[in-house]
């Protein structure tokens, strides 16, 4: 209902966003926590720690208000998880810590699916838990996979790259990346909900082929190979800045975050993957700005 009354307004898109750049303040401020709580371990920085990580579940689950989508709300708590990984351990996260999760809770990822419409004043932890016993784990993994299950992003893909679209927007959905931003308004002719593709295939099915199917409807087979070896590059390229930053809260959140959205862009378009990147990483650079300018001074001489 909330997510409706949004964008049934001018700036609904961009409102829609906000929760994303709070839920990345919240999350840096856990990492701010955290790091006192292992430094000092006083009752006081416990409860700040323990306080702060409570109130990013609480936020992250009033996100469900605003989009029934998993991964709007579900992705500040893998960042956290993958930051907290890294500041601690202080070394690069192995595969290992971001599929291995992600395979341990499908049954889980299963069950929120089924209940993706249910609000928040009705929805019970314990009740989903209880479900996935009753059914059973193996049963609740076949039900995850099944053709009526939850990863519908495999359908969907075999129907874009069976497909045989009327137009091929090529080098135009990488330069449409930048621009996204510019409002409906200024720019009357701008592609609904970022859709340069042609995605007549699915029939106005609301399931996404994932960014390999929307590169392949962007051009083709080998436009897709193309596209995949660019975006690895750009995405080498980051990763090896980031290793080259000064050990921190900040190069921790930023890993965290680059790790976690580069994992759930693959259900994305690529301007979706860019802009959630924006709006978790400005918030946190700013904070940083405030609570360590010395040291960011420091670093820059």
């Amino acid at each position: 209902k909330v997510s409706l009354g949004l964008y049934s307004q001018a700036s609904g898109a961009y409102l829609y966003d906000l929760p994303i750049v709070i839920q990345s303040v919240v999350c840096f401020v856990v990492l701010i926590f955290a790091r006192e709580f292992f430094r000092k371990k006083s009752w006081k920085n416990f409860l700040f720690s323990l306080s702060s990580i409570i109130y990013l579940l609480y936020f992250s689950l009033q996100m469900r208000n605003i989009s029934l989508f998993r991964g709007f709300y579900l992705t500040g708590i893998m960042i956290i998880g993958i930051a907290l990984v890294h500041l601690f351990f202080n070394s690069k996260v192995g595969y290992q810590w971001l599929i291995v999760p992600i395979v341990l809770i499908q049954p889980i990822f299963q069950e929120l699916g089924l209940k993706r419409a249910v609000s928040n004043t009705d929805f019970n932890l314990g009740e989903i838990f209880q479900s996935i016993f009753q059914r059973g784990i193996l049963r609740s993994y076949w039900d995850f996979y099944s053709s009526a299950g939850d990863i519908n992003i495999f359908d969907t893909f075999v129907a874009a790259f069976n497909a045989k679209p009327d137009w091929y927007p090529t080098i135009l959905s990488w330069l449409y990346v930048p621009f996204h931003l510019i409002p409906r308004a200024i720019w009357s002719s701008k592609p609904i909900s970022g859709i340069l593709q042609d995605v007549s295939f699915a029939d106005r099915i609301p399931y996404s082929p994932g960014l390999i199917g929307y590169f392949i409807l962007d051009g083709g087979k080998l436009w897709m190979l193309f596209s995949m070896l660019l975006l690895g590059i750009f995405l080498g390229n980051i990763d090896n800045l980031l290793y080259k930053l000064p050990n921190g809260i900040l190069k921790s959140f930023l890993y965290g975050t680059i790790s976690i959205i580069a994992l759930i862009t693959t259900r994305f378009f690529l301007w979706q993957g860019f802009y959630q990147a924006i709006y978790a990483i400005v918030p946190a650079f700013l904070i940083s700005l405030i609570v360590f300018p010395r040291k960011l001074k420091k670093n820059k001489s």
